[in-house]
């Protein structure tokens, strides 16, 4: 095989681009790799709505188009049910290496035997793909897609009562139905929790254009973290997002955020609802939002979609990937 073929690169996302993982773990990495190595890298798949499964007839065609092009490393992102794990099977039995990229914690993952290196965005997670399956496992973060530089040029005014944005998943709404029942019971009212999301009774449906027309109106950002493993694996992604946008965040304690949000200085930690009855009082000294929201953006800089292709353009050509 040519070193051409060799280092070609074939992807297989689990969802469209509307797909928040598949976009950051997939689409935007690639489309920022492709400027630089065009026609090394390519999709194998895709969906126009997620699918974690691969069908017989569509694993089949993704094998002879892999062969066919010569590609050296497929990237499985989220796709390990139905053919996915023949799939792999048969691609490495032929030579090509197999990447997997995962974003939660899972409790099976069967299919590893065929995995030579997994990818995961939170160090956490990958410690525990690396530990469970004994397949080497590194972290790539997932990238910000959307800064706010200018929002910095607008300097913070304390109020009676905040916006409050919080951006989850459905499977994530008990954290901040708790939350808002909490702050309900103590009659904390000087945060107006705004919520977007896919669950059906959140105040916004989620939307890409929804979240960044949220953005530009909220105050302070809010996320509550569970203490289930699947919630203290997560990635990073919401709140560099926050940071990117100018948007101070306040983030529940827990060893997800610990390197990234430090109280005070990139942000605000609450460990019960009462740390959020006297934020108040500091969100009103002057000058410490401006500068943890400064601060906070220097360090979100490290999450830029640069950075990350490159650690994926590093991951990707290094030999014992290709």
């Amino acid at each position: 095989m040519s070193d051409r073929c060799r280092n070609s690169i074939g992807f297989i996302p689990a969802g469209p681009e509307t797909f928040a993982s598949s976009r950051l773990q997939v689409y935007l990495p690639l489309q920022q790799l492709l400027e630089q190595h065009a026609g090394s890298m390519q999709l194998l798949r895709r969906p126009s709505r997620r699918r974690k499964r691969l069908g017989l007839f569509e694993a089949a065609a993704i094998y002879f188009e892999v062969k066919r092009r010569g590609i050296g490393t497929v990237v499985f992102q989220k796709v390990h049910k139905g053919t996915a794990p023949l799939l792999m099977a048969l691609l490495r039995s032929a030579g090509t290496k197999i990447v997997y990229v995962e974003c939660d914690y899972r409790k099976r993952m069967r299919f590893s035997r065929h995995v030579h290196a997994f990818v995961a965005p939170s160090e956490r997670l990958a410690q525990d793909i690396r530990v469970r399956t004994e397949v080497p496992t590194i972290c790539i973060p997932d990238p910000v897609e959307f800064w706010n530089r200018d929002s910095l040029l607008t300097r913070w005014q304390p109020k009676k009562r905040y916006r409050v944005i919080w951006v989850g998943h459905r499977m994530n709404w008990k954290q901040i139905e708790d939350l808002k029942r909490e702050l309900r019971a103590r009659e904390v009212d000087s945060f107006d929790i705004v919520t977007v999301s896919n669950h059906p009774d959140a105040d916004v449906k989620w939307s890409l254009d929804a979240v960044r027309a949220e953005l530009s109106r909220a105050d302070l950002a809010i996320i509550p973290v569970g203490s289930d493993l699947r919630s203290t694996m997560k990635s990073h992604n919401r709140a560099t997002m926050f940071m990117a946008a100018g948007v101070p965040v306040i983030v529940g304690e827990s060893p997800v955020y610990e390197q990234l949000v430090e109280d005070g200085v990139t942000g605000f930690v609450f460990r019960t609802v009462h740390d959020l009855t006297n934020l108040p009082q500091r969100l009103a000294t002057a000058g410490l939002v401006d500068r943890v929201r400064a601060a906070a953006m220097e360090r979100a800089k490290a999450y830029s979609i640069e950075n990350v292709a490159g650690a994926w353009r590093q991951f990707l050509t290094a030999e014992a990937v290709v």
